[in-house]
């Protein structure tokens, strides 16, 4: 079984190409917050994987809440691990994972590590589509090592991608977004055509969709940008620093089509 979560797409194309080797199922992480089903018991020789987007050098809010409300039955001695997916690069964000599950009683046995495109337009504009493509074909080429080491069942730290100082990196990047989050930063411009896109697939269901136009009910949310990047008008900006940076789908991952 395969857990991930993802806002843009790149995550569950990651998931999908590891989930195919083997003919795994993959489960969406905030839908199984939202069905309240967070336990599982595994099945002889299966294996718990988990693929999970890097946040300032750490993981989303959403996977540590996952993580406190799962329970994974039978888990001894199976094969569990962690595919951070990353912009640049991950700092400590395997290991951040790591201690979660290990309070959880649950040993990750690998770790690893795949460089998408980076999509994170609060900081940085979009790379051109020439640069998306050469990274998205780097990314099936991690993806494919990383698929003949789950099937030998290797064990050890494969990421290389955790960049230089990655412990202090966390320690100072992760606590703005822990504490940040902030929802207030987002607005909407009057290209807004109410599809209730963003409504429907926010992960902790911080939009309601009032007198046509999005309002964000909660003070802070994952800020995944899952609306921002997914509205099909570009009505949704954060702060004043997004709206020439440009949004992003994975074109491989069917965003179009189906909730993540």
């Amino acid at each position: 079984m395969l857990f991930y979560f993802s806002a843009t797409g790149n995550s569950l194309y990651a998931a999908r190409k590891i989930a195919e080797e083997d003919n795994e199922q993959i489960f969406s992480i905030p839908e199984l917050i939202e069905e309240n089903s967070c336990e599982f018991t595994l099945k002889p020789g299966e294996n718990a994987g988990f693929v999970i987007p890097t946040y300032y050098y750490g993981i989303p809010t959403i996977v540590a809440d996952f993580i406190e409300k799962l329970k994974l039955n039978d888990v001894q001695g199976h094969y569990v691990y962690v595919v951070m997916t990353c912009g640049t690069t991950t700092g400590n964000a395997a290991e951040m994972f790591a201690k979660l599950m290990k309070k959880r009683g649950v040993t990750v046995s690998a770790k690893y590590a795949v460089v998408m495109v980076d999509n994170y337009v609060p900081y940085y504009p979009l790379p051109g589509k020439d640069i998306q493509k050469i990274c998205l074909d780097n990314a099936d080429r991690m993806l494919a090592d990383i698929q003949q080491k789950i099937a030998a069942k290797e064990t050890g730290d494969f990421n290389t991608v955790k960049g230089m100082l990655h412990g202090f990196g966390t320690f100072i990047a992760y606590p703005y977004y822990k504490y940040g989050r902030k929802t207030k930063d987002f607005h909407v411009n009057d290209s807004c055509n109410h599809c209730g896109i963003c409504e429907r697939d926010c992960p902790v269901k911080a939009i309601r969709i009032v007198d046509s136009k999005p309002v964000w009910e909660k003070k802070t949310c994952v800020l995944c940008l899952g609306c921002l990047h997914r509205c099909p008008k570009a009505a949704i900006d954060y702060r004043n620093t997004t709206v020439k940076s440009g949004r992003y789908m994975n074109p491989n991952a069917g965003l179009k089509k189906e909730r993540v």
